[in-house]
């Protein structure tokens, strides 16, 4: 353990035990997360558990923004008290906030930093559960959250707006956060309740220390560079991709191969956000089935202000900024969707829709999200299995193809998986490849049971290069005779 001495404090006055300062804190002698700002520690602080983000040597703006911030809280959640309205510490998403910064000495050097409530267990990080299916942990992530265990059209409605609740409040004190993408905020799925955490890249009346990170839910004017810094239109794209991923865990434009400015500018003057001409050269033909299934959904289940609202944010808003929807705005039209949202209590995992006494069904239970409602209990169908997954050869020469053969059972669907590229074999036994390197290739089988259950099975083939001439002599010999140079007659060296 090492001891961190405060010789200046400052507390955002959100939590009273922390109204009269702190003098030193114990620290473990090793952080249990860290970024591109600074290191964080999990530590007991007047007997709560706290994370205590220390800065990186250059932290002197990370630090002021902190102190912007605090200031910033103090007098908005002074002005909501003053009119009975909400108070911060009862806003979900903001949980997370700074309870005090600091300066300090911690092992003879000047450091500084905040602290703030410490997130336990049943806290999971968004990015886990629904980003790019880089490995099989997320894939398998995301197939128990949005299919086995369900994330339920109220319960995503609820993450959304805690996520919008924080935001407008934020957005109220002036501060761009910049930096909203699914690493930086958690979901806990058993109080149903949304937390952001990661404030000192943000700034409150100035340029965020950063942008953001180079992915889909980074505005269009900064990835293509047209624009330095984040601002809140910037964050208003960020705040509909995160609306749109709790809808769908995709980019809204998945179905588009480029997109660089150029051509998404071609996209519009000829498409109206979803739609697309599938003989497009730049239409992904990858994902045709993916592209047809989200366009349907998304015409049929989605309720139309909200489908308006997407098209604004991402069609209109694409290029112009002043487009977008505001926090407040996606508020005032998700909030109706889930009547009384923070006084009902969680569902069980699937609700059945309730008719009113006319006999129709009310929207109060519709899967206004891509949730199926289970209203009995269906047949349990036969789990898929693989029998057999082989290829012809497992070690092969450069430039030789190799085929895979399958045989499966009880099945829906059959893909085949090389590194980010899927096939659907569905209906084959077989398919050749050509792999030019080392190469592993997965066979993914999807149950009987609408996708829910899925298997696979992974092989390896080898690739072996090999040379015409001799590592000795040099002179070209038939490799295919002996592994003895025809010529020196010295053995070769693969």
């Amino acid at each position: 353990m090492k001891t961190l001495i405060i010789t200046e404090y400052k507390t955002t006055k959100l939590q009273s035990m922390f109204n009269d300062g702190v003098a030193s804190i114990r620290l473990p002698d090793k952080p249990f997360g860290s970024g591109k700002f600074g290191e964080i520690y999990k530590c007991t602080v007047n007997d709560t558990q706290q994370a205590v983000k220390i800065f990186t040597s250059n932290g002197e703006k990370s630090y002021r923004t902190i102190c912007n911030l605090q200031n910033a809280v103090i007098d908005y959640n002074q002005g909501l008290k003053s009119k009975g309205e909400k108070p911060i510490e009862e806003i979900n998403a903001l949980y997370a906030l700074p309870l005090f910064s600091f300066k300090g000495r911690l092992e003879g050097k000047v450091v500084m930093g905040y602290s703030t409530n410490f997130l336990d267990e049943n806290w999971e990080n968004f990015n886990v559960m629904f980003s790019e299916e880089t490995s099989e942990d997320i894939r398998k992530y995301k197939q128990k959250y949005f299919y086995e265990e369900g994330l339920t059209a109220e319960l995503r409605l609820k993450f959304i707006l805690d996520l919008l609740e924080g935001f407008k409040a934020l957005q109220s004190m002036k501060f761009v956060y910049a930096d909203l993408n699914p690493q930086n905020f958690f979901i806990n799925i058993a109080k149903g309740k949304l937390c952001l955490i990661d404030y000192d890249s943000g700034g409150v009346n100035e340029e965020p220390e950063t942008i953001g990170k180079n992915d889909d839910w980074m505005a269009p004017e900064i990835r293509s560079e047209e624009k330095t810094t984040a601002n809140l239109y910037t964050d208003y794209w960020s705040i509909a991709m995160a609306v749109h991923y709790f809808y769908n865990p995709c980019s809204p434009f998945f179905y588009i191969k480029g997109q660089s400015k150029k051509l998404m500018q071609q996209y519009f003057a000829n498409n109206q956000y979803p739609y697309i001409d599938t003989n497009n050269s730049n239409f992904n033909k990858e994902y045709l089935t993916e592209y047809l299934c989200y366009k349907k959904d998304l015409l049929e289940n989605v309720p139309p202000k909200m489908l308006e609202a997407f098209k604004k944010s991402f069609q209109n808003g694409y290029f112009n900024p002043n487009a977008r929807l505001t926090s407040i705005q996606w508020f005032a039209l998700i909030k109706p969707l889930v009547p009384d949202v923070y006084k009902t209590p969680i569902p069980p995992k699937y609700k059945t829709p309730q008719a009113n006494k006319a006999g129709h069904v009310t929207d109060v239970y519709k899967p206004v999200l891509p949730i199926p409602t289970i209203v009995q209990q269906p047949k349990p169908k036969p789990n898929p299995t693989i029998n057999s997954f082989i290829a012809d050869a497992s070690v092969i020469n450069k430039g030789n193809s190799v085929v895979l053969r399958w045989n499966v059972s009880n099945f829906s669907k059959i893909f085949l998986n090389e590194g980010i590229k899927y096939i659907d074999v569905t209906g084959q036994s077989q398919y050749r490849v050509n792999p030019l390197q080392d190469t592993k290739y997965k066979i993914i089988v999807t149950a009987l049971d609408n996708n829910k259950t899925t298997i696979e099975r992974e092989i390896e083939i080898k690739v072996i290069f090999v040379s015409k001439y001799c590592n000795h002599c040099g002179r070209e010999y038939d490799t295919s005779t002996s592994k003895f140079c025809s010529k020196c007659g010295k053995e070769r060296i693969i």
